[in-house]
């Protein structure tokens, strides 16, 4: 994995239509409404930004704060970024983490339940912006963590119980 550095950073928010005030505050692109646009129904789920929910404070406590103690990453903040998809549509990962070797990764997490808006949304983001690493990680309560890297058929186990009853994985 390469380090990218700060001013590599800035360039590709840049490139995608980002702008960066004379402050140093970070700006998304500016969305146009469209004519005509149906809002989808608000999923049981969904929260305000910057409020965790059970399942992603559960994620910072069992995955996150363990790697920063451990010196696996050196940074980290919650729903810190909007990443630009195209003129009306974004993508706001969860977890936004800086490893130890600077290397920016982005964490999409879940529950039981995967909406396929959230996959397509992961997938463009992934395609979009290359030079950062995707994760979704997935809870059950049957299985515990699974990680999977974006394009990767391979699955990691996070604080699996020894009892692993067989579970179809999911695709991303």
């Amino acid at each position: 994995m390469s380090k990218i550095t700060s001013n590599d950073f800035v360039a590709a928010l840049t490139k995608k239509g980002w702008r960066i005030d004379a402050s140093g505050n970070m700006h998304a692109p500016t969305v146009v409404a469209v004519s005509n646009a149906v809002t989808p129904p608000l999923r049981p789920q969904q929260h305000k930004k910057k409020e965790m929910t059970q399942t992603e404070v559960r994620f910072r406590d069992e995955f996150i704060l363990p790697l920063m103690a451990s010196g696996g990453i050196c940074a980290w903040r919650f729903e810190a970024i909007t990443l630009a998809l195209d003129d009306s549509t974004s993508y706001l990962p969860d977890f936004q983490v800086t490893t130890a070797t600077g290397a920016i990764e982005f964490y999409e997490v879940k529950g039981k339940q995967i909406w396929e808006d959230s996959v397509v949304k992961f997938k463009w983001a992934q395609k979009e912006y290359p030079e950062f690493s995707f994760f979704m990680a997935q809870f059950k309560k049957e299985t515990g963590w699974a990680l999977k890297r974006c394009g990767s058929k391979k699955e990691n186990s996070l604080n699996v119980p020894a009892k692993r009853k067989k579970v179809p994985s999911f695709d991303v």
